[in-house]
């Protein structure tokens, strides 16, 4: 079965949508990196080739998301779990584990999807890493940092330094850290101000979340003792993100069996000091909601995570927004729009502190664990009303839409299938007048085609 990738630029400051823009048809395919490069937006996603391995696959933008051209793909092999991706220069930076517990990291370049030689990430101590916590890789002071844990009867968390570009890595002496890697927990590891920060949940019980945080590069650590507001319930981390000094950090709160607050934490001052924010969502949690994102972008922000119904057995996506550095959520309707999303994982980064670009994947009738169905690859875009903005067709323009849908008529097969083309390449520009048409038209094969043109600007899953 295959999945149909399209992308969406998706205006939320007036909850506007535009029209999909479709990618590539593949099997299962998770978008992982999503930035600016470069000659415009660079777009890189993993494919999932049935069990037997990897593929990166790399798209680059010129037109904010509206138009996409392949630029590239590569076969990665087999990689336990995902990996890690950071975008720095223009180049995807990844580190994934692979062939027995191994770490491997290798750099792409965005725009055209060249890669680096493979390096092997040799580390004493390190003999094994631990499949179930997914390595995370940031830079700070110049140099790449990457969390990984040792797998052992204690999961140990270690911070690994390159100062080199990745080529070579040695640990940092971090405490005798352990961390706790089911139900939805994640360890985190990010940058913000001066400090690299690492949080965690560092026993089975979770009653607690650990905090510690380094001003001098990872040689000391100090216990900030930062109180995730707990009200007797289990907490856990379970994504971060970063915009500046400004840090939202998702957590959950409560039992993975019943249902489970996810819970903001903000910072303003780059992690020096903390506040409690809103709720996010209230959910069932499981491994499954390891998938989730949070995302910041000055104000704003937003949250991704699966949402599961255990009395109808369904899996749903909640997307959250925040315009308020995180101390109120809303949630944004799609129930209407996409009747079940899937989220695998985000990509995100912000322009000029005001617009937040997120890859996800929206796969209606997917199942998250066989990942098998039909699917598009969206992207979110948080700023100004772009498709708004579009100007009406000009009179000279109008009459060549209608030229244009009076030969879906012509008797000549070559003729209706460059019309029918021609207008979908129109695009959302023409569909007012389309649609026009299409109400004065009655049934007949003129019909079928003009609703045709209409599902290709915009596909019936989509019902914004």
């Amino acid at each position: 079965m295959t999945l149909t990738l399209a992308a969406l630029l998706i205006c939320v400051q007036d909850e506007g949508w535009s029209r999909p823009v479709e990618l590539a048809k593949d099997r299962t395919t998770i978008p992982w990196a999503l930035a600016r490069v470069e000659g415009g937006l660079a777009l890189a996603a993993i494919r999932i080739e049935d069990g037997r391995g990897f593929t990166w696959m790399f798209h680059l933008s010129k037109d904010a998301g509206r138009n996409w051209t392949k630029t590239g793909e590569f076969e990665a092999g087999k990689m336990d779990g995902p990996p890690a991706a950071l975008v720095r220069g223009g180049r995807l930076l990844t580190a994934a584990v692979q062939d027995g517990k191994k770490l491997t990291f290798r750099s792409f370049d965005l725009a055209t999807g060249k890669p680096d030689e493979a390096i092997s990430i040799d580390v004493e101590g390190l003999d094994k890493v631990q499949d179930d916590v997914w390595p995370t890789l940031v830079e700070h002071g110049g140099a790449l940092h990457l969390l990984c844990a040792k797998q052992d009867e204690r999961d140990r968390i270690f911070v690994l330094r390159s100062a080199d570009g990745g080529k070579k890595w040695s640990a940092l002496p971090v405490p005798e850290w352990t961390t706790h890697h089911r139900d939805g927990c994640r360890a985190l590891l990010f940058a913000a101000g001066r400090d690299l920060h690492v949080v965690f949940s560092p026993d089975r019980e979770m009653a607690s979340i650990s905090h510690y945080s380094s001003a001098d590069g990872g040689k000391s650590w100090t216990d900030r003792k930062t109180a995730f507001p707990a009200d007797g319930s289990k907490v856990f981390p379970m994504a971060v993100a970063v915009d500046g000094d400004r840090v939202c950090i998702a957590y959950g709160r409560g039992s993975s069996k019943a249902k489970t607050e996810i819970r903001a934490m903000t910072s303003a001052d780059g992690g020096r000091t903390w506040a409690a924010g809103g709720t996010m969502l209230e959910t069932r949690v499981d491994d499954m909601s390891l998938l989730c994102s949070v995302a910041v972008a000055g104000e704003k922000a937003a949250f991704f995570g699966l949402t599961f119904s255990p009395e109808q057995k369904q899996v749903g996506t909640a997307v959250v927004l925040s315009r308020d550095g995180g101390r109120t959520w809303k949630d944004l309707d799609l129930s209407e729009r996409m009747k079940q999303v899937n989220l695998f994982s985000t990509g995100t980064f912000s322009a000029d502190g005001s617009e937040l670009y997120v890859a996800f994947v929206n796969a209606a009738d997917m199942s998250v664990l066989e990942g098998r169905g039909e699917g598009h690859l969206l992207f979110r875009r948080w700023g100004r009303p772009e498709a708004s903005q579009q100007p009406p067709l000009t009179e000279e323009e109008r009459k060549q839409v209608l030229a244009l849908v009076e030969r879906l008529g012509d008797e000549d097969l070559e003729a209706r299938e460059e019309a029918t083309r021609k207008l979908i390449e129109a695009g959302e520009r023409a569909l007012p007048l389309i649609r026009e048409v299409l109400g004065r038209t009655k049934e007949g094969e003129v019909r079928s085609r003009l609703e045709a043109v209409v599902a290709k600007i915009v596909p019936p899953w989509w019902k914004g």
